[in-house]
């Protein structure tokens, strides 16, 4: 739990300048999300995403508390959004990685987890550490993965 809130927590200082004008809506949304107020914190994120469809911040939300709602398919989707507007955007692919290991498909998430490491080795710390990398962290491909860089 807690590293999903610093994840999101980055997610909205990486954007921060970029949603400048969203300022006052990100920080209402973000403390509802803190709070656990999911249904509200959806619903926020689907205004966001019909004011502005192609910011990628409304998708990564909402896979965010989708996923902590455990909704995979769903957050599965909005995480692909995120890589469909913005196809070097390494949270994206990182997000998607993460779902599928929570889904117990380690060939899929170890593929998305060496497109998110080709995109910046950075994600090799985070992805060493991440709870959300658990159902896989003991799998060779994974070991090998990590074990390479």
């Amino acid at each position: 739990m807690k590293v999903l809130k610093i994840v999101v927590l980055i997610i909205f200082i990486g954007l921060g300048c970029f949603l400048f004008t969203l300022n006052k809506e990100v920080q209402i949304t973000y403390n509802k999300f803190q709070q656990d107020k999911y249904d509200e914190v959806v619903s926020e994120y689907k205004k966001i995403i019909e004011t502005s469809p192609n910011i990628v911040y409304g998708y990564s939300g909402l896979g965010e508390v989708y996923k902590e709602q455990g909704k995979l398919d769903d957050a599965l989707a909005e995480f692909k959004k995120v890589i469909e507007f913005e196809p070097k955007n390494g949270w994206g692919y990182y997000s998607v990685s993460c779902v599928y290991s929570l889904k117990k498909e380690t060939k899929q998430a170890i593929e998305f987890l060496q497109k998110t490491i080709d995109l910046n080795e950075i994600f090799i710390e985070y992805s060493r550490g991440d709870p959300d990398f658990d159902n896989i962290r003991h799998t060779p491909e994974f070991q090998q993965l990590i074990d390479s860089y």
